[in-house]
């Protein structure tokens, strides 16, 4: 192949999947801070915590940072706002005062449920025209990336 000659089919793809990715991680940054905007609702940034608590019931905010793979410093200014609207709650541990505990509220796990009914349907909406094989393509592609980044 000369210095000329055009990329193959491979590269052109590969470049497509690169600039793909990239403008992913835009979208999915303009998301979060979109959500930033909205004080007292549930956004896509505070999502993955949220879940975590929903599962599990009650973390301590170190174990949620951990679950949810955020910084403590950031799971405490998200903990802080939930409580202020009134969808998370902290609870001291009875046997040992030190321990603090992160539960949603009633009106927490209502409004989570509610979020990720909608979360789910507009994700099942966007996906319709995609048959078995392609998603499971996009799923196998997704964590090689995610070991590729991590390996860095």
């Amino acid at each position: 192949m000369s210095a000329t000659a055009a990329p193959s089919t491979r590269e052109q793809s590969l470049e497509e999947l690169r600039a793909s990715l990239h403008a992913l991680l835009g979208a999915h940054r303009r998301l979060r801070s979109r959500d930033t905007r909205h004080p007292g609702t549930i956004g896509f940034v505070h999502y993955r915590l949220l879940a975590e608590l929903r599962q599990e019931g009650r973390l301590t905010p170190s174990s949620l940072a951990a679950a949810a793979d955020l910084p403590p410093a950031t799971v405490t200014g998200m903990l802080d706002a939930l409580v202020e609207a009134g969808l998370v709650e902290r609870q001291r541990d009875e046997s040992d005062r030190r321990v603090l505990w992160a539960a949603l509220t009633p009106s927490g796990r209502r409004a989570f449920d509610g979020q990720q009914a909608r979360f789910v349907t507009a994700w099942s909406r966007e996906l319709a025209d995609l048959d078995g094989e392609a998603i499971r393509g996009a799923t196998v592609v997704l964590e090689r990336l995610t070991s590729f980044f991590e390996r860095l």
